[in-house]
């Protein structure tokens, strides 16, 4: 079917145009209009079409013109303007597909992939128009045979359409490239100003640990210090009536009765025991320090453990006729370094009877604590409890402390080396239990500690 036109529409078609003139182009201040470049080397083509569009507004924007005679001409005119928003290409010109090879200058070169392109062709077999779209990224094609001031002007609109749209997007993308470089960088600075921030804290921890781990080792030095000072004197005391009674009796020897030889020389004994149990305590706790001591953990009974123990002290707690026994009367499994329990359970036995006056009782028990929801399982609780003469609070905070030298004499004048409850206490703990006092001035006292009954998980 033929397309038929009103004589009076036909802008391309057998017709005389008016020479371009200055009316015709009427430029807007920039960034108020739609630039638009004819590039075609016939002038009646540049007149015509200013002719159809000089009064069409887009977006209340006016169109300003630019005329490029070939395609040479036009790639200058590109290259002073950057802002053109739509070409009206004409195909053939200085040669068959001069068009075409702007359009694809246009596209790979400038890489210019806003500006709207419309193919305006007389000889369209020159440039078919499936092959034009196909391969040169072209948005309209027209025939100047078929072209109408209709037409060109649908075109026009849609091409500066098109146009706005992706400069619109294109300004998106450029002002989110913005924003995304301006929180790179200040996820940047916040990254530095935190690792400043960590680093400062971290010197600042490690300042405080330095500092108190200084604190620490000049409180220990001092501690230590103040213990082997009184250790000292200790061990000297217990000589002296040693080498006192020593040197008199070579003097005297002949001239006393075998009772006071007999009673000076069970000084020397008893001054001579001290020494030694001093040194022994000395010892291990030397050897605890410099972890010297192996630790061997192993399955035990309890019952028989505790059993040994108290017939070590028969004796001695017959010679003041105190009761000594256990209430230990069922096998109870540990887990522990039976040498260690056999030391605490020596030091607590042994303090009881010296504290315990005749006919008094110490006593060793037992309370589980599996068969008490509200304390810690897999524990046993050792106790060894006498009727002896207690302690008053005041002492009994002095007591597991190597920096207050707590001692007294017992019952019969026995007196301590000071060393076995620091012992003691760190034995129990070793072996991953606690040991505490109770006790109250002339009601006795009961030292308990804590063994586990199974290997740590």
């Amino acid at each position: 079917m033929d397309n038929k036109t009103d004589s009076s529409d036909q802008l391309f078609t057998n017709q005389k145009h008016p020479k371009d003139s200055s009316t015709q182009n009427h430029p807007e201040e920039n960034g108020n209009c739609w630039k638009i470049l004819i590039v075609d080397d016939k002038s009646e083509a540049h007149q015509v079409a200013k002719l159809a569009l000089k009064r069409l507004k887009f977006e209340n924007k006016a169109l300003e013109f630019y005329s490029a005679f070939s395609a040479q001409e036009a790639r200058e005119m590109l290259r002073d303007h950057t802002d053109i928003a739509l070409i009206l290409l004409d195909v053939v010109m200085e040669s068959d597909h001069a068009g075409l090879e702007l359009a694809q200058y246009i596209r790979d070169i400038l890489t210019n992939k806003m500006i709207r392109i419309i193919i305006r062709t007389g000889q369209p077999g020159k440039a078919p128009e499936e092959l034009v779209f196909m391969d040169y990224d072209i948005n309209d094609y027209t025939t100047k045979t078929e072209l109408t001031r209709e037409k060109i002007t649908t075109a026009v609109i849609g091409a500066l359409r098109s146009y706005r749209d992706l400069t619109t997007i294109e300004h998106q993308k450029k002002e989110l490239q913005k924003i995304n470089r301006k929180l790179q960088q200040e996820i940047e600075l916040r990254q530095k100003l935190e690792a400043e921030r960590l680093e400062q804290e971290k010197l600042r921890m490690e300042k405080e640990f330095l500092a108190k781990q200084t604190e620490d080792l000049l409180k220990l030095n001092a501690d230590k210090d103040k213990f082997f000072s009184i250790v000292a004197h200790d061990l000297k005391g217990p000589f002296l009536p040693v080498l006192g009674n020593a040197e008199l009796l070579i003097e005297i020897a002949d001239q006393v009765s075998v009772d006071e030889i007999r009673e000076r020389c069970k000084t020397i004994y008893d001054a001579g025991s001290r020494v030694i149990d001093l040194l022994d305590n000395l010892l291990q706790w030397s050897r605890m320090q410099m972890e010297r001591i192996n630790f061997e953990p192993v399955r035990a009974n309890l019952n028989e453990v505790v059993e040994n123990n108290i017939w070590l002290f028969v004796q001695s707690a017959a010679n003041k006729d105190i009761c000594l026994k256990s209430e230990i009367n069922k096998i109870i499994p540990v887990f522990v370094d039976i040498n260690m329990l056999n030391i605490v359970l020596r030091n607590l036995t042994s303090n009881a009877i010296k504290f315990t006056p005749p006919l008094g009782q110490v006593t060793i028990f037992v309370r589980d604590l599996q068969d008490q929801p509200d304390q810690a399982s897999g524990f046993v609780e050792i106790a060894v409890r006498d009727t002896g003469i207690g302690m008053s609070q005041e002492n009994q905070a002095k007591l597991f402390r190597i920096d207050e030298h707590y001692t007294t004499p017992g019952t019969n004048k026995e007196k301590g080396t000071g060393l076995g409850l620091i012992i003691t206490k760190e034995m129990a703990e070793r072996n991953g239990g606690r040991i505490w006092v109770e006790s109250e001035p002339d009601q006795g006292t009961t030292f308990w500690f804590t063994v586990p009954t199974k290997p740590p998980q």
